[in-house]
């Protein structure tokens, strides 16, 4: 079963796309923020981190946790909405 994951780096990561190319390798992704993603997959949070950041990001500021979406509220794009409440099997 899918988890979904928030990731977020620094703004100063010189080769940014890079990771964000990384990220738009999982199917089901979004991006809310500039430096702030949602993902959803089956791998583990670990292997999650360690796909975006390997090879020249491992001392880079990047932050991947597991996300639980049982109550949220706030005020973001309609898109973010959709993506969250969007049916997964």
């Amino acid at each position: 079963m899918g988890k979904f994951y928030y990731i977020t780096y620094s703004e100063s990561v010189v080769n940014g796309q890079i990771i964000k190319d990384r990220i738009k390798q999982y199917d089901d992704y979004i991006n809310f923020l500039d430096c702030n993603w949602f993902i959803y997959t089956d791998d583990e949070v670990k292997d999650v981190y360690e796909k975006i950041s390997k090879g020249e990001f491992e001392n880079d500021l990047i932050l991947v946790l597991q996300v639980n979406f049982s109550q949220y509220w706030g005020r973001m794009n309609k898109t973010l909405w959709e993506w969250i409440k969007k049916e997964r099997v």
